[in-house]
């Protein structure tokens, strides 16, 4: 059985993992030798349980800490883990309070950390959408990462539907696996440079020449994930491969953007074979 006196002091160890230090928890600590008083001793537990929580952001988040620099990071990480309120089972949930987090931050905080962001002087992007951006992006090509590509028929099999007489009832469907977004800042350049990781680079975020556009993060067939920028028309029919819509409603939509009934079935046969669209749900079976 426990003692009520453990249970407490168990308590009240973890609640300093996001305070203050306690006085009367500081005079139960008998340091050892070699250490100084008993604020080092509980110091170096803090610091040692905080580090085993962040840990798996270091490797999730590098986009955030390749455009803020390690002393910044460094910070974003203690005052995420001070607001926490309790210690998340897994990286999943890290990383979404994570991602949410960075959105949350005061103007005085955002004007401290994001001294070392250089954005594109031609942008008309700020600092904060850069860096929430950023993080966002690296949220996705997590869970990407993590989930199988939930491919329910092969290429050919697909392409055969496709090409039957009855596609019109068909509804194309992207793999779940996949996440649509849209950006003002060019995230697929930003990701091969965080990937690339050049030491003479400047670590610039550029942003999109014609605006927000569609972007696509997914896995290859590989299970690589790929961050790439979408066409307009890309954009517009992938954003309706939900299981609403069928092939003549997709062929009937991009027709008010010119684009041919040919051309639209072209981009589906492509995009099958990207592992992109990965099933048609067709509401007579």
């Amino acid at each position: 059985m426990k003692s009520p006196q453990i249970l407490r002091l168990q308590q009240q160890f973890l609640a300093s993992l996001h305070s203050d230090h306690k006085p009367w928890l500081l005079k139960e600590i008998i340091p050892a030798p070699g250490f100084s008083n008993a604020s080092e001793v509980l110091d170096i537990y803090l610091n040692r349980a905080m580090a085993r929580t962040i840990d798996p952001l270091e490797a999730i988040f590098r986009s955030v800490h390749w455009l803020t620099g390690t002393p910044a990071y460094h910070q974003i990480l203690e005052d995420f883990y001070r607001q926490s309120l309790g210690e998340p089972l897994n990286s999943e949930a890290l990383a979404s309070e994570f991602a949410n987090f960075i959105g949350r931050y005061t103007e005085k905080q955002w004007n401290e950390i994001s001294l070392n962001v250089n954005i594109d002087p031609e942008s008309l992007i700020t600092q904060k959408q850069a860096l929430v951006g950023a993080s966002m992006m690296d949220w996705r090509c997590h869970w990407v990462s993590i989930l199988p590509n939930r491919i329910d028929h092969d290429a050919k099999s697909l392409h055969a539907r496709l090409n039957d007489k009855e596609f019109i009832w068909l509804r194309p469907m992207i793999n779940p696996c996949a996440r649509l977004c849209i950006s003002a800042i060019d995230i697929e350049d930003l990701y091969k440079q965080v990937k690339r990781d050049a030491p003479d680079s400047k670590n610039l975020v550029k942003s999109c020449s014609n605006g927000p556009s569609h972007f696509l993060i997914h896995a290859d067939l590989n299970h690589q994930v790929i961050v790439r920028k979408l066409s307009d028309q890309e954009g517009r029919l992938l954003n309706h491969c939900n299981g609403t819509h069928t092939v003549t409603s997709l062929i009937h939509e991009a027709s008010f953007y010119q684009k041919s009934a040919q051309g639209t079935l072209k981009l589906m046969h492509q995009l099958i074979d990207e592992g992109i669209i990965t099933q048609f749900k067709n509401p007579m079976e």
